[in-house]
C-alpha cells in the first residue's frame, strides 16, 4: 500500500545547472510560446535541451498549457504511434517506482542513460534532455530524462506529415533560423513533450 501511494508523489529539488539556460545559467523565466512567467510557485512547465558534442544546440521552456495545445495539434495517427513506441520501449511504472523508492535527488540517476535505449550519456554525441518544473523547482518522477539521437530518430519516423509540419512551424516560429540551418534543427523536433 505504501508503495502505491509513494508512486504518486514527486521529489522536489532545486533546478540543477544542466537545466538552466546555457548562456547565463539562470532559470528559464518565460514560456517560449505564450511568454507566461514560469517562476510562479504554481506554474508547471517543461524544459527541453538538445545537446550535441557537449554543446547546447537548442533549449527552451514551455508551460503545460502550451504543451497540451501542442499535443492537440499532433495527428491522431502520430499520437497512437508515439504512444505505442513508449509502451513497447519503456516501462513507466518501473522507472517511477525505482527512482522514487531510491529517494534519489541526484540528477545523474535520472539522465545518465537513454530512457529507451539504455545507452550511457557518456557514449552519445547527441541527445535531448527533458525536465518537468514548477516555479524554481524541478519535479522528480519519470522526469527528468535523456533520450538518445537513435530514439529521437525512431520516434520522428513515426510522425505523420501533418505532425511534422506542425513541429516544423513551431521550430521556424521560435528559432527563426536561416534556410540552410532549418534542416539541421528539424531533425531535432520536440517530440517527447
Amino acid at each position: 500500500m505504501d508503495s502505491e501511494r509513494n508512486i504518486n508523489k514527486f521529489h522536489v529539488i532545486e533546478i540543477p545547472k544542466v537545466f538552466k539556460t546555457f548562456i547565463s545559467e539562470e532559470y528559464f523565466r518565460n514560456c517560449i510560446t505564450c511568454d507566461k512567467y514560469l517562476l510562479d510557485d504554481e506554474t508547471e512547465y517543461v524544459i527541453e535541451k538538445v545537446i550535441r558534442d557537449g554543446y547546447v544546440e537548442l533549449e527552451y521552456s514551455m508551460c503545460m498549457d502550451c504543451v497540451e495545445k501542442m499535443r492537440l495539434k499532433m495527428s491522431k495517427e502520430s499520437m497512437e504511434r508515439v504512444n505505442q513506441y513508449f509502451e513497447k520501449n519503456f516501462n513507466f511504472y518501473d522507472r517511477r517506482y525505482d527512482l522514487l523508492s531510491s529517494q534519489s535527488s541526484d540528477i545523474d540517476d535520472y539522465i545518465s542513460s537513454c530512457l529507451f535505449k539504455n545507452k550511457s550519456i557518456h557514449e552519445l554525441e547527441e541527445y535531448q534532455l527533458l525536465g518537468h518544473c514548477r516555479g524554481d523547482k524541478m519535479l522528480l518522477s519519470v522526469f527528468p530524462y535523456m533520450v538518445s539521437k537513435d530514439a529521437i530518430e525512431e520516434v520522428q519516423e513515426l510522425l505523420s506529415a501533418k505532425t511534422r509540419e506542425e513541429l516544423d512551424d513551431f521550430t521556424d516560429k521560435h528559432f527563426g533560423l536561416p534556410p540552410d540551418l532549418k534542416e539541421i534543427i528539424r531533425s531535432k523536433r520536440p517530440v517527447f513533450l
